[in-house]
């Protein structure tokens, strides 16, 4: 919006300008006139017309400009965050990023971890903070810069060929998880992961041996199935109303990833609740559109693989 906003602002005065020079340089001719009577007032009676003109018509054109934006600003949903532009097949990248951006036990260990000992962690870290700062100031990532930002996080072979969410998330923790387990205290299972066919929300915080700790009221999962061959498949999941009781506390769902299509041609994104509504981050899409939770359980059920969880406010 700020961007729109500064642009057309910015036209405006280039259409000033080039109306103020277009109309003087209409007065050419007068001015000639003007020269040969010798009427020197004549002269400048139409440069002060031509220069009127252009300076009425570019400044009525400003005046809009700052309507548009001061419109744009009032407007602008302040719950969302910048969405990406899909590049490179890195849409399992973006659904990731959206997710640990929902994350606040992540991005306070992104913000605020020590890793002067480790140059090379920190420079992903440092990375991931900048990111998440353009998140939080754009409305849109173009192409070059998500393409930028994956280059310094995530390894080589992971660019440019679609990739699983979970094998994104794991070759970027192998490199900082003693350093988020020493931020929190030992706790280690930073997401979990469950694996079946077809379970429900609440069949997965039951199962046995399932223990993810809950670090800033938030907590998150992969889901997955496996066939007989070991080969991943999206779990079916039923979501009921999107709310659950785990380690005796009551929580929601606010973020869910789905990976739609095949493994040979499919395509990831997120939807977030963000405030009491919900919203689709698709890198396919130009905005970030607001969808109803019908909508969202709809698609995740049959398509979902990875859930994050908050706890409910009073």
């Amino acid at each position: 919006m700020k961007k729109l906003f500064f642009k057309i602002l910015s036209t405006s005065l280039s259409v000033t300008l080039a109306l103020t020079v277009f109309s003087i340089k209409d007065t050419n001719q007068a001015s000639a006139t003007a020269c040969v009577s010798k009427n020197g007032n004549e002269f400048h009676k139409k440069v002060v017309e031509a220069v009127g003109i252009g300076v009425g018509v570019g400044g009525a054109v400003t005046i809009g400009a700052v309507a548009v934006g001061l419109i744009c600003v009032l407007t602008k949903n302040k719950n969302t965050n910048a969405n990406f532009t899909n590049t490179q097949n890195l849409c399992f990248w973006h659904s990731l990023v959206q997710q640990l951006y929902s994350l606040n036990s992540f991005r306070k260990f992104i913000e605020n971890a020590d890793l002067k000992s480790e140059p090379e962690t920190a420079k992903k870290n440092e990375a991931f903070a900048k990111l998440f700062n353009l998140m939080a100031r754009c409305d849109r990532i173009d192409m070059s810069k998500s393409e930028e930002f994956a280059k310094q996080i995530l390894p080589k072979e992971k660019i440019g060929t679609q990739q699983d969410i979970n094998e994104a998330w794991t070759s970027f923790i192998s490199d900082i998880k003693d350093k988020y387990t020493q931020y929190y205290g030992g706790q280690t299972n930073i997401i979990a992961e469950f694996v079946e066919r077809k379970t429900s929300l609440n069949l997965i915080l039951g199962a046995q041996n399932f223990d993810v700790p809950v670090i800033e009221d938030q907590f998150a999962i992969f889901v997955n199935s496996v066939d007989l061959s070991g080969k991943k498949y999206t779990s079916i999941v039923d979501f009921g109303d999107g709310t659950v009781k785990y380690k005796n506390q009551d929580f929601e769902v606010t973020a869910i990833s789905v990976h739609v299509g095949n493994d040979n041609l499919g395509h990831y994104y997120t939807y977030k609740k963000q405030g009491d509504k919900w919203y689709t981050y698709d890198d396919t899409c130009s905005t970030v559109n607001q969808v109803s939770w019908e909508q969202v359980k709809e698609v995740a059920e049959k398509n979902c693989t990875m859930i994050t969880f908050s706890k409910k406010q009073n």
